[in-house]
């Protein structure tokens, strides 16, 4: 009886848990190698990164642009953060910001470690931080 009773929990709970699974849809891309980071704006659009490389969509990720970089010429990015309508990227220790992820401006170059990688936001207040590593 004791036997019965596990394989019966145990087939409702797998009942229950695949009741909340969610449909996974494929998009449009972007394409050119791996997603290391996603972000929405307050305007609904959607930034991914691709190999450094910048991606928009305005359509819920079905179509993916090249996002229009106007400065600086050479911009690749390692991570993105959007907060308080402010757009934050790191790359390989420098710092950039950008209210329109067109237009960036280099706010640091030097930091306490070697390579800053990521940038994370922490808080509701829109405070961030990066974070990186020496060796």
């Amino acid at each position: 009886m004791t036997r019965r009773l596990q394989v019966w929990m145990l087939l409702l709970t797998c009942i229950n848990i695949s009741s909340y699974g969610q449909t996974w849809t494929a998009l449009n891309g972007p394409y050119g190698g791996s997603i290391t980071d996603l972000e929405r704006d307050g305007a609904g659009n959607t930034y991914a990164i691709v190999s450094q490389v910048l991606y928009k969509s305005s359509d819920n990720g079905a179509n993916w642009q090249k996002a229009t970089i106007a400065s600086p010429a050479s911009f690749y990015v390692n991570d993105l953060a959007i907060a308080n309508g402010k757009f934050y990227a790191v790359y390989y220790g420098v710092f950039y910001t950008s209210t329109d992820a067109a237009t960036w401006t280099k706010t640091a170059t030097t930091f306490p470690f070697s390579s800053a990688n990521r940038v994370l936001k922490f808080g509701p207040d829109g405070f961030i931080a990066v974070y990186g590593y020496d060796g």
